[in-house]
């Protein structure tokens, strides 16, 4: 996944003599972040109140320039699985 997340977005993925260097972002050892609850989202971006996530939905929040690459099913819905799964990865 995170070789498919990195081809999105040529302009960080950068290589040569088979290195790969990425510039990206984690929350590191800050014990202050916290990533939002799936419901948290739901309360801030599910307009029609059907209880996933489209991308037009969360088009105006901080995650909608990774929205395609966590939507592990392509149907163009972030689940609570697919929202859960990713929150894995950021610990």
């Amino acid at each position: 996944m995170l070789v498919r997340m990195l081809s999105q977005d040529p302009t960080h993925l950068v290589g040569d003599k088979g290195r790969v260097y990425f510039a990206g972002w984690s929350p590191g050892n800050d014990p202050s972040f916290k990533m939002p609850t799936y419901d948290n989202l739901l309360s801030q971006y599910d307009a029609d109140k059907d209880g996933t996530l489209s991308k037009e939905e969360m088009g105006k929040s901080f995650f909608v320039g990774l929205f395609d690459n966590n939507d592990t099913n392509h149907d163009g819905l972030m689940s609570r699985d697919e929202w859960d799964a990713n929150v894995r990865l950021m610990k």
